[in-house]
Order: structure tokens, then C-alpha cells, then sequence
């Protein structure tokens, strides 16, 4: 639960506060501090059962139809973000009768309660699980439950020991004020914490760290020429790091607070990394429901996001200004809030932002040198995964250094090299991977760039040009004179 601390301290009082209701009910204020035990709310009956229809997975997404139900209507209870920047939302009834459910998959189940010295007229709450009652809570009474506290949010635990398949759990209202602050869950041996409006499982926080796994990858792929192939995969992070100084700081499994580990068993918050070829890998991160993400060098999938590319490929360099990114798109999830949005950056283009509907085209102009291109699709609530492409623009000729002999001297534009010999080593510098000339003849280069010969001298001046040439042909020439005193 995010700032506890700061979340409880904030005074609730019914009868005087005005709530902003902050997932959707509307700015409104209302005394409803007389609602609390007579008859003019609704009947308590059993709520309605939502047949389950998660497809026994853990929802993820800021929907209320797939969170938390709210009967008869969202705008029926109070809910507010009591913490400031945050997206932690409360949610607080006065009316009996009012009800809200959770559906998902979990063997064991309970509420989180906010303190009732922070409200009046704390009430009594009725739970269901699958449509059958499992009992009643009296938040009136001194001690409402075992570990209950006035001063944080306090766990009740509902159910447990239940088949791990989707169940809903219901919270009704009898009287008076019930306010309570989200559900918490196990399922696979993981806790869950869901909110009132969304579900906080540390899964996103997993496709996060995971991300950034990926990002060391391709970093590693551009510096090395290729993904890395350790021996021991649990030991990636340092193997990269040794090489290339990749990370920061190591990706954490959130669930842990360690640094993530590769494993192909079913371990929440950790990875599994498979090397394929120097230009090829899969990377999978684990949470509570198995599977939340697959990277390749080409794709990326969740079970509501997917994309890849065909073009272009990864960690090259070009002279073309223009490199046009083809690909797919598919969304899984719903389409209540709208579709899915694509966004490419950066090169020249800046942000460029469109409506993800499946195979896209899109040129982006690039900058001179490296570009770091990456593509987000992401949905109205908050889901995104991306992909990376690592390009380099290079239209500019190879710089040219003399090293030895040296020093020139004289004016500029009419300097000379003095030599006390009939022969100098000719030593210069070109970029790596350039090919040079030494007065017409080819020079070996060696892996930094540098070339070096031994070359005999006339007496007096003597004219030497070097002509050196990247692999697109980007092409530059310097000339020395050097004085030859025999």
C-alpha cells in the first residue's frame, strides 16, 4: 500500500468533509452522516454474482467493470485519492445496501480497512464470496478485529483455503459508514494489493524492470556487435556490466527488492533469458500469473499488448535521412476507454503519435549520428511495452589526424614538417573501419583506426596525401609537406 503514513492521516469526517471523487463519481458534496441506520437507503440482500470471465487471470487494468464492481452505480459511493500524487483511491458508503465486488482468480482474500477514528458512525459490512454470505464485520466495536489498528489501514481477512480459480468476493453495507480501502489477495503464492478503481499487483512494476532488462540487451548489442552469451545466465547483469558498464543500477524483482534473476521455473518478479545467435534472444518476465511479457530482438506481447517490426533492423548505420518503420499492432484488452495508442521518438521528428489499428508505415527522419528510436504502444489505462531501434546516420567523412612526424610549423596554410633523416614513419589516425590511402597506395588499418609506414624521403620537400573513406564512401583528403634535411 502506497504512503500509508501520509494516506490514514488525512481526516474523513462525513458529516462535514467534501469529497472529490476521484475515479469517476463526480465532484460532489453531500452530508450523509443521517444515512447511516434508518430506512431510506436500499434493502441488504444478497448482491448479484458476476460470473466470472477473466479467463482465470489477474486484471491489471484501471476498468471498474474488471476490478471492482460498485451496485447500484459508482456514483453511489464516495470514492476519493486521499494521498496527493497518488493514484490510490478510497472508497467510503452510507447508504445500506450499497455493495462492491472484485472478480479474479485467488485462494485466499481480504479487505483492507481504513480506520474508523478517521470517520463518525462506523457501521457494520456483510461479505460474500461466489453469492454466499462468509460473514459480518462490526466496525463499531473497540477492536472490530484480530490486528486491527487506528493507525494504519488494516487487514480483514475474508476467506481462504479456496480453489485457485476465479471467485468474486462482495462487500455490502448494513449500517451506518464503512469505508474501506482496496482488496488483497493471493494467487500462485503471490500477494496481491488491488485497489478500490485499479490493481496495484507489482506485475506492472515487473514489465517495467523487465523493460529495462531489455534496454541492457540492446545496449549491449550495440556496444558488443551481438546479445550476450554467458555461461552462467543467473550471473547476466555482471557479465554485461564487466564488458560495457551497461547498468546503473540492476533491474530489482519487485516483489523481492533483490536484483532480478534469470529462471525458467515460476518465480514472480524474476526473468528468463535464451540466447538464440549473436542477433537473436528471448527475454520472459514471471509475476503472479505466470507470464506478463516476451521480448525478442523484433516483438514484444503481453497478454493485452503486442507489436513487432519487420523493418528496420537493429544496431546499423546508414546515409539515408529517412528510415521508414513497418510493423503490426493487436490489443487484447477493452475498448471502453478507446484503442490503443502508437508513439515513436525521437530523431528529427520529435514525438510522432497515432492510433494503433493493426500493420503501420511510418517514415521518421533521422539525426546526424546515433539515434535512439523507440516505439510505445500503450492503452487508455495505462499499459504500455516498447520497442528499441538503435540507428546511426552518418554522412560525414572520416577525420583524418597526423600523428608522427610532428610537430608542423610556420603559418597556417603554409606549414612544414622537418625531418633530420632521408626516411619517416608515416603514423595517422582515419576512424575505424575506414580504408586510407598513402600517395595512392592502400595502408592496412588496424582495429582503432590507426595505420602506420615507414616511407624514404627526397632531400627537401616532400608531398604526402591521405585519402581516407568510410563504408559509405564518405570520403575525406589531407596533405603535408615535409621537409626532408639530409
Amino acid at each position: 500500500m502506497k504512503n500509508i503514513m501520509n494516506k490514514t492521516a488525512v481526516a474523513l469526517t462525513i458529516a462535514s468533509v467534501i469529497f472529490a471523487a476521484g475515479c469517476g463519481g463526480g465532484g460532489r458534496s453531500a452530508d450523509r452522516s443521517n444515512q447511516n441506520g434508518g430506512n431510506t437507503g436500499m434493502p441488504v440482500t444478497a448482491p448479484p454474482w458476476y460470473p466470472p470471465t477473466l479467463d482465470q487471470r489477474v486484471r491489471t487494468t484501471a476498468v471498474f467493470d474488471h476490478v471492482t464492481y460498485y451496485l447500484p452505480a459508482l456514483e453511489s459511493w464516495y470514492l476519493y485519492d486521499a494521498t496527493a500524487g497518488y493514484t490510490w483511491i478510497s472508497a467510503i458508503g452510507s447508504t445500506p445496501g450499497l455493495s462492491a465486488s472484485m472478480t479474479n482468480p485467488f485462494s485466499k482474500v481480504g479487505v483492507m480497512i481504513i480506520p474508523t477514528k478517521t470517520y463518525q458512525n462506523p457501521g457494520t459490512v456483510e461479505f460474500y464470496i461466489d453469492g454466499q454470505s462468509v460473514g459480518t464485520l462490526d466496525l463499531s466495536s473497540p477492536t472490530p478485529f484480530e490486528g486491527y489498528k487506528e493507525d494504519f489501514v488494516s487487514y480483514y481477512e475474508i476467506s481462504t483455503g479456496l480453489s485457485e480459480t476465479p471467485h468474486t468476493v462482495t462487500l455490502v453495507v448494513k449500517s451506518g459508514t464503512v469505508a474501506f480501502d482496496g482488496w488483497r489477495m493471493e494467487y500462485k503464492n503471490q500477494v496481491y494489493h488491488i485497489d478500490c478503481g485499479d490493481a496495484n499487483t507489482l506485475e506492472s512494476d515487473t514489465i517495467e524492470a523487465a523493460t529495462q532488462v531489455r534496454d541492457g540487451l540492446e545496449a549491449y548489442a550495440g556496444r558488443a556487435g551481438a546479445f550476450p552469451d554467458p555461461d552462467d545466465f543467473t550471473e547476466l547483469f555482471s557479465y554485461m556490466d564487466n564488458y560495457y558498464d551497461i547498468f546503473d543500477q540492476f533491474p530489482e524483482n519487485p516483489f523481492t527488492k533483490d536484483p532480478m534473476r534469470n529462471s525458467s521455473v515460476y518465480s514472480a518478479g524474476d526473468y528468463d533469458y535464451v540466447y538464440g545467435s549473436e542477433t537473436e534472444y528471448t527475454l520472459s518476465a514471471y509475476g503472479g500469473t505466470g507470464t506478463l511479457i516476451t521480448f525478442t530482438e523484433d516483438s514484444v506481447e503481453t497478454n493485452i499488448l503486442q507489436m513487432s517490426l519487420s523493418a528496420p533492423m537493429n544496431h546499423f548505420a546508414t546515409t539515408s535521412a529517412f528510415i521508414v518503420f513497418e510493423g503490426e499492432t493487436a490489443y487484447n484488452g477493452s475498448g471502453d476507454w478507446g484503442g490503443p495508442n502508437l508513439s515513436i521518438c525521437c530523431g528529427m521528428n520529435g514525438i510522432v503519435s497515432f492510433p494503433a489499428t493493426g500493420s503501420f508505415s511510418i517514415p521518421i527522419r533521422l539525426k546526424e549520428g546515433g539515434n535512439q528510436i523507440r516505439l510505445t504502444l500503450s492503452d487508455p489505462f495505462g499499459q504500455k511495452v516498447s520497442l528499441l531501434r538503435v540507428i546511426t546516420l552518418d554522412t560525414t567523412a572520416p577525420d583524418i589526424i597526423l600523428i608522427d612526424p610532428f610537430p608542423p610549423v610556420g603559418p597556417v596554410g603554409a606549414q612544414i614538417i622537418n625531418v633530420y633523416d632521408s626516411s619517416a614513419i608515416v603514423k595517422a589516425y582515419v576512424e575505424p573501419f575506414s580504408t586510407a590511402t598513402l600517395n595512392g597506395d592502400p595502408m592496412t588499418v588496424d582495429s582503432t583506426g590507426v595505420f602506420q609506414i615507414e616511407m624514404a624521403l627526397e632531400p627537401g620537400a616532400n608531398i604526402i596525401t591521405i585519402v581516407a573513406a568510410d563504408r559509405f564512401n564518405n570520403t575525406n583528403t589531407k596533405s603535408w609537406t615535409i621537409m626532408s634535411h639530409q
